[in-house]
């Protein structure tokens, strides 16, 4: 997410709450849909698609709470974490951003 978050940084999906947290809630499922796929391939055998489904539809419900509060944590926090951002790169220019 990180690194995405920062190529829409500059951006209306970066700048706006509700496309932000849109972006964060798409990314808690993304995420756990990645990690449902290391599992199967890392520790299911055989591999096969009805193991891949199960793995995604055990975690439906983790993976619902964790884009949940991403959303949650994104509209409440994300022009506080812009501002501390926008500080911290003030005063030690370490973000990769146009001048």
């Amino acid at each position: 997410m990180g690194f995405t978050a920062a190529l829409i940084a500059h951006t209306v999906i970066g700048k706006r709450r509700l496309p932000l947290a849109i972006f964060g809630g798409l990314w808690g499922f993304g995420f756990g849909w990645l990690m449902d796929a290391w599992y199967v391939l890392a520790y299911v055998q055989p591999l096969t698609g009805k193991a891949f489904l199960t793995a995604a539809l055990v975690s439906v419900k983790f993976d619902a709470y964790h884009a949940a509060a991403n959303v949650i944590f994104l509209i409440l926090f994300a022009n506080l974490w812009q501002q501390l951002f926008q500080r911290l790169n003030d005063k030690y220019d370490f973000l990769p951003t146009q001048k």
